[in-house]
């Protein structure tokens, strides 16, 4: 029990210590600093967004919900383009997700960035994204940087804005690649 105990201040230590150092790192002259929790309900913002842009939950309105009222999503992608507000950003869930099991794309952020700016925080991430559509299939290489705003609200971390420059087009795959 007493080892057990050790452990829990020994981990509760190095939580602090952590959550001092990222404050600390984050911190520049007159910029607002970021919290440890701030940065980890960022990371879940970039979580949530992946699944359910791929899910449709909600009929799209979990995603439009990871946004504020006048949130924006820019892309280079003509068939896309820039949607704005709840209900277009609902729209793209609504008609990109499908529940599972049948998920016909697979959103993967990685190398997620988070840095203090005035408004709250901004991000980057890779994104990778796997497609399939139907069993069997795949459509891989669809590959894009995103660059985003975040504000913290009520609610808490919403994108202001989010925008994605894609970098590869996707190629189709056989079942054995």
């Amino acid at each position: 029990m007493k080892e057990s105990k050790g452990l829990v201040v020994l981990a509760l230590v190095a939580l602090v210590g952590t959550g001092m150092y990222v404050k600390n790192a984050g911190a520049k002259e007159g910029m607002p600093s970021l919290t440890a929790l701030d940065y980890v309900q960022i990371e879940q913002l970039y979580a949530h967004y992946n699944h359910y842009v791929d899910s449709g939950k909600d009929d799209g309105q979990a995603y439009a919900s990871l946004f504020t009222p006048d949130g924006v999503f820019n892309t280079n992608l003509p068939s896309l383009g820039s949607l704005r507000g709840t209900e277009e950003l609902a729209g793209l869930a609504r008609n990109a997700g499908s529940p599972p099991p049948a998920v016909k794309a697979a959103h993967h952020a990685v190398n997620i960035m988070i840095d203090p700016s005035p408004e709250g925080a901004t991000g980057s991430a890779y994104l990778l994204m796997i497609s399939s559509p139907e069993p069997g299939k795949s459509v891989t290489g669809l590959s894009a940087i995103y660059s985003d705003t975040f504000v913290k609200t009520s609610e808490g971390w919403k994108f202001k804005t989010r925008t994605m420059n894609s970098v590869t087009s996707p190629k189709k795959a056989s079942a054995s690649e």
